[in-house]
């Protein structure tokens, strides 16, 4: 029988394979996240994941930096947090990219 391993295990392992800079980029969305939840109405991450028609305790990976949140997902709780999209990803410039369109590490 397999071993079964749950999402956020999943997740998290997914994770690993991402540059420093990508997880430091996913850590920082999550922090504007929550400052953002914080802020005006005070929202509990309860709260907000169901006003964005997502699991709160993946919510609460996404604002630890723990899961590598979809554009959809940031679309999702962009609107219900009524803030637009760059917002949530900040106005820093993008990296510099190699040859093939890659990100350069």
């Amino acid at each position: 029988m397999g071993r079964h391993r749950s999402a956020t295990s999943k997740r998290a392992a997914r994770l690993q394979d991402l540059a420093e800079h990508e997880r430091a980029m996913l850590g920082r969305v999550g922090a504007r996240i929550t400052t953002l939840r914080r802020q005006g109405e005070h929202l509990s991450i309860a709260e907000l994941a169901q006003a964005a028609g997502l699991h709160p305790s993946y919510l609460g990976e996404v604002e630890r930096g723990q899961a590598n949140v979809s554009v959809l997902s940031l679309l999702r709780v962009a609107a219900a947090l009524q803030v637009p999209l760059a917002a949530l990803l900040g106005e820093e410039p993008l990296p510099a990219t190699g040859e093939g369109g890659h990100v350069a590490p």
